[in-house]
């Protein structure tokens, strides 16, 4: 692979085009945070020829670069040239080129399910079909709305990935899924609460998906503190109008997990609570049609940590000992497991050698270091 193919990649996850020898300064920034290697702003502008254009630049610099860019050095980067199209290639393109008269179809729900998984473990071959997958309408709905990579969203191949989905689809939900997801992030990296971007304003909450409704409260609450009562206030009207359909296949309260997942990144369990409460919690409930495996699980986990931090720790420990984290959907399965960890040394003042190794082990591929709770 040529250095112009490493050029557009770094341009790629930069997220715009260099045209302009001082862009460098501020790229050279991002790599250095983002790798925890210096860079400078001169190596930057040699790089993209602004200066020295005949100099090549050493390998620790295209390694530093190849690493910004999601590999572990230059030479994988390389190896990643070979575009041969597999069976495995084939199947992906050909299950979101179906066209969709039966959404409900759960077959082929469960095959996307598959395909998902299969692209979580392995970005690289999202990122090898990242044109197709950011612009098919129907990659759109059952890939990148429907299973948000939460272990990934530190990742600079699957942030990048996901603002491709968003550029591709190009619509309001899609830019609001985007900035939602990427905030959280940061937030769980830094332990900061970042300027909120416009497009999580609550102005037109109303009109959206109550799984985006939820992504916006949620946001501001952890964006805004000092207006906590107000977006409760918000959050809890928005759950009255949310309705748990009689359809099995409808039967989790989404909106109501999602609600108290933020409430408790913010530490606010009482709130979690009641919101749990509110979407009609049961102990390990059965999703029915849905068949889709993880979620009650998490809901369990959540609902532990609320009652433990309520002072409730012996119902805590018996809400613990239902939870099984081989069960955790793929999407969250790390962050998940994080929390369940965290939680279990609180309620039992300890972990064995090997999770302590795990639960450092997970804070390092997550990079999720303040997912404290």
């Amino acid at each position: 692979m040529k250095l112009k193919d490493l050029k557009r990649k770094v341009q790629e996850v930069y997220g715009l085009p260099i045209e302009y020898g001082n862009q460098c300064q501020e790229l050279a920034m991002y790599i250095t945070e983002q790798t925890g290697e210096n860079i400078s702003f001169q190596t930057m502008r040699r790089f993209f020829g602004f200066i020295d254009a005949d100099k090549k630049p050493t390998i620790k610099t295209l390694n530093i670069l190849a690493r910004y860019c999601g590999y572990k050095h230059y030479k994988e980067f390389q190896e990643s040239a070979v575009n041969t199209i597999t069976v495995l290639d084939n199947y992906i393109i050909d299950i979101f080129k179906i066209e969709i008269n039966r959404p409900e179809d759960l077959n082929y729900q469960l095959a996307c399910k598959n395909v998902a998984e299969i692209l979580s473990q392995d970005l690289q071959l999202l990122d090898k079909h990242l044109f197709f997958l950011s612009h098919s309408k129907v990659a759109h709905e059952f890939f990148w709305e429907k299973f948000p990579f939460i272990d990934q969203l530190i990742n600079p191949i699957y942030r990048r990935a996901i603002k491709a989905y968003a550029t591709g689809k190009n619509t309001e939900d899609a830019y609001i899924y985007y900035h939602a997801l990427i905030y959280l992030a940061n937030y769980l990296k830094t332990g900061k609460a970042f300027k909120l971007p416009p497009k999580l304003s609550i102005k037109n909450i109303a009109t959206l998906h109550p799984f985006l409704q939820a992504r916006i409260i949620g946001t501001n609450i952890i964006a805004s503190p000092r207006n906590k009562k107000q977006f409760t206030k918000l959050a809890f009207e928005t759950a009255n109008k949310q309705t748990i359909q009689k359809d099995e296949k409808y039967s989790f309260p989404f909106f109501q997990y999602m609600m108290a997942d933020y409430f408790i990144y913010c530490k606010m369990y009482k709130e979690a609570f009641d919101m749990i409460m509110h979407g009609k919690y049961q102990k390990n409930a059965p999703l029915g049609k849905l068949i889709e495996k993880g979620y009650y699980e998490t809901l369990d986990l959540l609902y532990c940590i609320c009652l433990y931090e309520l002072n409730e720790k012996e119902l805590a420990k018996e809400a613990f000992s239902y939870i099984y984290t081989e069960s955790f959907h793929f999407v969250f399965r790390k962050s998940f497991t994080i929390r369940y960890l965290n939680i279990k040394k609180k309620l039992f003042n300890k972990l064995t050698k090997e999770e302590e190794n795990t639960l450092a082990e997970l804070y390092s591929k997550t990079g999720y270091l303040y997912l404290n709770i």
